[in-house]
C-alpha cells in the first residue's frame, strides 16, 4: 500500500514539474514576443544619431542578372538586446521579390528572429531580440558585423534591390528604427514618418559583383589564417546546391555546423568565429572545415590562435 502511494506521488510531481517547464517555456516566447513589440511600437522622439549604424553590400552576378544577394551590417558601440529594422527594397509594382532571409554566420544567430516579408509592398521588417536564455551569452556585445543575408530575385528585369529606412505602419505610435540595451532602453532613434532614409553602401561602392558564374565547385583558404577571433570562408557554385559546411577538431568531432541549406549558384563566404554550436569559445588548436555540396566535398586546416 505504502509503495503504491509512494509511486503515485512520484507521478504526480513528474506531472507537475513537465507542467511547469511547459509554462515556463510558453511564457519566454510569450515575452520575447511582447518585447519585439514593444520595440516596433515605440513613439516618436527625436534623439541624436550616433553615425551610420546601419550599411549594406549588394552581391549580384554577371551572368545572372535576375536574381541577387544583399548583406546588411550592423555596428552598435554598446551592449544590445534587441533592435528592429523596416527597410523597403524595391519600388512597388515591380517584380523584385525577397525569397529568402538567412540569418547563418550572422552575429544575431543566437537571438530570437521575427522577419516579416511584404513582396506586395516591398517591405521587410527585421524584429531582433535577445533569446533569453540564461545559459547563453545573448546579449550583442559592441562591434560590426553581418546580422542579415537576404536573397532577392525578379521574372523580367534586372535585380538591383536597393535596401532603405523605411515606415512600417502599426496600430500604436510611430515607428522607428530602434536598438534597445540589456535594461530596454533606447540607445538609438531614427523617426522615419515622413520619407525613407537611405541606408550607406558599405565600402563606398554602390554594388559589389561576384565573378561570373564558376565553372566548377571551390572551397578556397580561410582568411585571415591563423586567426583570432574569427576567419572567413569562401567557396563558389556551379550550380544551385544543398550546402553542408562544417567545423571539424583533430579527432575528427564536429564542433560547429556553419551552413546546412540550399544556395544559389555564385560565390559565396561564410564567418565562423571561433565559437562551438552551445555558442563557447573554443581553445586554441588546429581545425579543419569540410564542405560538401551535390557530390562535391573538399576539406581544408586553419589555425586558431587565441
Amino acid at each position: 500500500m505504502m509503495k503504491g502511494k509512494k509511486e503515485e506521488m512520484e507521478r504526480v510531481n513528474r506531472n507537475f514539474n513537465s507542467q511547469m517547464r511547459g509554462g515556463l517555456e510558453m511564457y519566454r516566447r510569450i515575452l520575447a514576443g511582447l518585447v519585439v513589440l514593444a520595440f516596433v511600437s515605440v513613439a516618436s522622439t527625436a534623439l541624436a544619431d550616433s553615425g551610420d549604424p546601419l550599411s549594406y553590400q549588394v552581391l549580384s552576378e554577371r551572368s545572372v542578372t535576375n536574381k541577387a544577394v544583399v548583406k546588411l551590417y550592423l555596428q552598435n558601440t554598446e551592449g544590445m538586446a534587441g533592435v528592429t529594422i523596416p527597410l523597403s527594397f524595391g519600388v512597388v509594382g515591380s517584380d523584385i521579390e525577397c525569397t529568402n532571409i538567412d540569418f547563418t554566420g550572422s552575429r544575431v544567430e543566437h537571438f530570437l528572429r521575427f522577419p516579416q516579408t511584404d513582396n506586395e509592398n516591398k517591405r521587410i521588417l527585421l524584429g531582433l531580440v535577445r533569446a533569453l536564455d540564461e545559459n547563453v551569452d545573448d546579449v550583442l556585445q559592441p562591434g560590426e558585423g553581418l546580422i542579415a543575408t537576404f536573397y532577392f530575385s525578379s521574372k523580367n528585369s534586372h535585380c538591383v534591390p536597393e535596401l532603405k529606412l523605411t515606415t512600417w505602419p502599426l496600430s500604436a505610435g510611430e515607428l522607428c528604427f530602434n536598438m534597445c540595451d540589456e535594461k530596454g532602453k533606447s540607445l538609438l532613434r531614427k523617426p522615419i514618418k515622413d520619407a525613407d532614409i537611405q541606408i550607406p553602401i558599405k565600402g563606398g561602392s554602390s554594388q559589389g559583383v561576384l565573378d561570373s558564374e564558376p565553372a566548377h565547385f571551390k572551397l578556397e583558404r580561410n582568411y585571415p589564417n591563423p586567426f583570432n577571433p574569427e576567419t572567413v570562408i569562401k567557396f563558389s557554385l556551379p550550380l544551385d546546391s544543398r550546402v553542408s559546411l562544417k567545423i571539424y577538431n583533430i579527432l575528427g568531432q564536429v564542433v560547429n555546423t556553419l551552413m546546412d541549406e540550399t544556395l544559389p549558384a555564385g560565390s559565396h563566404s561564410v564567418v565562423w568565429d571561433g565559437k562551438n554550436e552551445q555558442g563557447s569559445d573554443v581553445a586554441s588548436g588546429v581545425y579543419f572545415y569540410r564542405i560538401k555540396a551535390g557530390d562535391y566535398e573538399s576539406i581544408q586546416k586553419m589555425t586558431l590562435l587565441r
